[in-house]
């Protein structure tokens, strides 16, 4: 069992990804170890009281995680979150949750589908997958404006690199009437590319109302609902 600890922290990059997100690399100690889809909980004091927020483990590598930060309009924590900077130093706890690849995740396919920053587990799970396993893994992410979409690159760089793996985002509202990319919503993506006969298991991140429609919309296709596993952030 990995162990949970609390640990003094140091920022040591702040990155705008988008309008509303940052990502955030912090100093982890070097005993510190985690499972790719765990989060950690970031301690502030607010007012002289402990506030608790918690992000899931993104990128990461020796030394430091990276976590991925909305920030909320009118939020109480994450517009001081986004205000953080280099060398500023942070309490975390850690790592915490369950949402984990499953024992025999690389012994089947897995599609992994998010919206928004519910990509951020992903950036640490795929890899991890990757490195193990030639059977075919998928992504499927759902944004609403193109200027949203998160670790892009990434993901794109996985995809040429690794010929069982699929990156597929969409977008549900385009800014620019020029877009040339996918449009509609995540749902879009699985009618397009969900396998004939999946066996495999699928992960879900994101907010309560996609998490339960395409649940639904999975179990309807014929997967079974125990080979549907779920984080949602609110």
């Amino acid at each position: 069992m990995l162990k949970i600890t609390k640990f003094e922290s140091e920022i040591l990059e702040v990155n705008q990804e988008t309008p509303s997100v940052k990502t955030i690399r912090f100093s982890v100690p070097e005993e510190f170890e985690f499972n790719p889809g765990q989060f950690v909980a970031f301690i502030l004091d607010i007012d002289g009281k402990e506030e608790r927020r918690f992000y899931s483990i993104a990128k990461h590598g020796k030394g430091y995680i990276e976590a991925a930060i909305n920030k909320v309009k009118n939020g109480r924590v994450s517009p001081i979150i986004h205000n953080w900077k280099k060398e500023d130093k942070v309490k975390i706890h850690g790592p915490l949750g369950m949402f984990v690849l499953k024992k025999d995740a690389f012994e089947k396919e897995n599609i992994f589908i998010a919206t928004g920053t519910g990509v951020a587990p992903f950036a640490a799970m795929i890899p991890k997958l990757l490195s193990g396993t030639d059977k075919k893994v998928i992504l499927l992410a759902g944004y609403k404006h193109e200027n949203e979409i998160i670790y892009d690159k990434f993901f794109s760089d996985l995809n040429k690199n690794n010929k069982n793996f699929e990156y597929h985002a969409v977008i549900s509202r385009p800014e620019n009437p020029q877009y040339k990319g996918s449009i509609g919503r995540v749902q879009s993506l699985i009618e397009n590319h969900l396998p004939h006969n999946f066996a495999g298991d699928v992960y879900l991140c994101g907010l309560y109302e996609m998490i339960k429609d395409v649940e639904q919309m999975l179990i309807q296709k014929g997967i079974a609902k125990e080979r549907i596993i779920f984080e949602r952030y609110d």
